[in-house]
């Protein structure tokens, strides 16, 4: 069983702790996905100290959503063999170059 705050702080009740404390309701296992998909932002209804029900507060959810965008993806590093197979191109590249007694020099100044 985890914790929730009883009263939401600007509309969020907050992440889930296994730890009671002064002003917690007890959150149900059966609850804690409901729970997680609304990001906090929902109304509860309490029995007895315990969460019965979760009612998504969508408008805070979509307020939420709008001022925290999803960040940008980056761009992942390489593996391993990509990073061999980079290597092995530049290796042939420069072998290529030397085979032809042909330097980089010459490229950059044209």
């Amino acid at each position: 069983m985890l914790y929730i705050k009883l009263n939401a702080e600007n509309n969020n009740h907050g992440n889930p702790v296994s730890q009671p404390f002064e002003g917690s309701v007890a959150l149900p296992n059966e609850l804690l996905s409901v729970y997680i998909d609304t990001m906090g932002f929902c109304d509860i209804e309490v029995t007895d100290d315990i969460v019965t029900a979760i009612i998504a507060d969508t408008e805070a959810i979509e307020v939420y959503e709008a001022t925290h965008p999803e960040p940008e993806p980056k761009e992942p590093e390489p593996t391993p063999d990509e990073d061999r197979d980079a290597m092995l191109v530049d290796l042939e590249y420069r072998v290529t170059l030397l085979e032809l007694g042909v330097t980089d020099d010459a490229f950059q100044d044209a």
